[in-house]
């Protein structure tokens, strides 16, 4: 076993600023790997030039004959980006080991296993993220999500109420509960109210908890689309409000105003950019 992997350690690394000219002429010896996904390569871009770029482990991967074997979208991102940043670079890996094989083979690493959160708290951050910057939430980036949580962290009380009923485990509940605080409402009310509709109990149910629970029941359609969940979190902001109206503006949506609430909190936590 040991002469089968001394093969494998030739190969040696350092940490190296990556300039947009040097990423330029790493990719034109990209000779093996997979079509460019755009959108990764426009997430990594933003780090970059928010200031926000991470050197991780993982980095640029070069073969004995100086071809690239992993680190495409990061390349492409220096130069999208037009801005240096540090990467740990591999030399010499034989294509051929082992190791080499394996770059392209591995799944792919979920913002819930970079940060060690939950996918139902990634997904709320990420849900509440969009709603307060009107950005998709497939453009929210795991860093963003990572500040999010810190800030943010007892939005874990609400991700982890026990749920029930099937169709509704998603984390549109839980992240429209939280954005209520935003709102007017207290944490607690909100917290009961939730836990009243999770667990179905329908003997405690208000008239609008009875109608939104038999709407949601009879959406078939998985809520993954943005426009959907923002539907689906439109629906139930009302439902929470009902025996307290008068906390929200008549001129304006209840979803609207709550996130103008939580855009000001994000502002003042330096989590945006007012300039």
């Amino acid at each position: 076993m040991l002469a089968e992997l001394k093969g494998n350690m030739d190969f040696k690394s350092q940490v190296m600023f990556i300039s947009p000219s040097y990423a330029k002429s790493l990719l034109e010896n990209n000779k093996n790997n997979r079509a460019i996904r755009k959108k990764l390569v426009k997430k990594y871009a933003k780090d970059m030039t928010d200031g926000n770029w991470q050197l991780t482990p993982q980095g640029i991967i070069l073969n004995k004959q100086g071809s690239l074997l992993d680190g495409q979208h990061r390349l492409s991102a220096v130069i999208e980006a037009g801005v240096s940043v540090p990467m740990n670079v591999t030399f010499d890996v034989d294509a051929e080991t082992p190791i080499g094989i394996m770059l392209d083979v591995g799944a792919k690493r979920e913002i819930s296993d970079i940060i060690g959160a939950t996918k139902r708290e990634v997904a709320a951050s990420r849900l509440l993220i969009s709603i307060a910057t009107r950005k998709n939430k497939t453009d929210v980036t795991a860093f963003e999500v990572d500040r999010f949580l810190n800030i943010f962290e007892d939005l874990k009380e609400f991700t982890n109420i026990p749920v029930s009923t099937n169709f509704l485990r998603s984390a549109i509940l839980p992240a429209t509960g939280y954005l209520a605080m935003f709102g007017g409402l207290s944490k607690r009310d909100i917290k009961d109210r939730m836990s009243v509709i999770f667990e179905g109990d329908f003997k405690k149910f208000t008239k609008s908890e009875e109608s939104f629970y038999k709407w949601a029941a009879q959406i078939t359609e998985r809520r993954t689309t943005h426009a959907n969940m923002i539907d689906y979190a439109s629906r139930y902001l009302p439902v929470l409000f009902d025996t307290d109206r008068k906390k929200c503006t008549s001129n304006k949506s209840i979803l609207e105003f709550c996130a103008k609430g939580l855009y000001r909190k994000l502002e003042k936590d330096g989590f945006i950019d007012s300039r």
